[in-house]
């Protein structure tokens, strides 16, 4: 993708405040500079704008990557095979990974963990942002060190628009 439009921003359904302070603020700016004003301005539309300007691969894997930074050592097997689904999925992707991966993402425990393997199984974007925001609002509350998550998802992803 070339440039982040009007057209781009109308085609993805983007909100009202979203789309009037893109127009005002954005507008010219290459798209890691216009990712990172709307992260910013608002860090929900930030990361909403990140996960549609990124390509199928790379949505999946900031979806994956989020939620391997924050899984528990001890967290329950649903989330963890949710994870392992969406990886086996995206790496080949047939009738029967894609499968596996919907229902493991059916069983999940905690439903962010869910968020990777429905972005691989259907190829759409729209669960992304679910995993990306408790990553990033972990690091807030986590009782381990986890310093550094929300940079970590939020640079892998900048690093990956084309």
């Amino acid at each position: 993708m070339a440039k982040i439009t009007r057209e781009f921003l109308k085609g993805h359904n983007a909100c009202t405040e979203l789309y009037n302070y893109f127009m005002r603020a954005c507008l010219g700016l290459n798209k890691v500079n216009q990712v990172k004003k709307m992260l910013r301005f608002e860090q929900d539309f930030g990361i909403w704008l990140l996960v549609r300007v990124l390509d199928y691969k790379d949505y999946c894997n900031l979806a994956i990557l989020a939620s391997e930074l924050v899984i528990e050592p001890n967290a329950c097997k649903s989330n963890r095979r949710a994870i392992e689904m969406a990886k086996i999925c995206l790496a080949n992707p047939t009738r029967k990974t894609t499968e596996d991966a919907i229902n493991a993402a059916y069983h999940t425990r905690d439903k962010a963990f869910a968020s990777a393997p429905y972005s691989v199984a259907f190829e759409v974007p729209f669960t992304v942002p679910n995993i990306v925001k408790f990553a990033i609002s972990y690091e807030n509350y986590a009782y381990q060190d986890c310093s550094g998550i929300k940079e970590t998802i939020l640079n892998y992803g900048l690093n990956h628009i084309n």
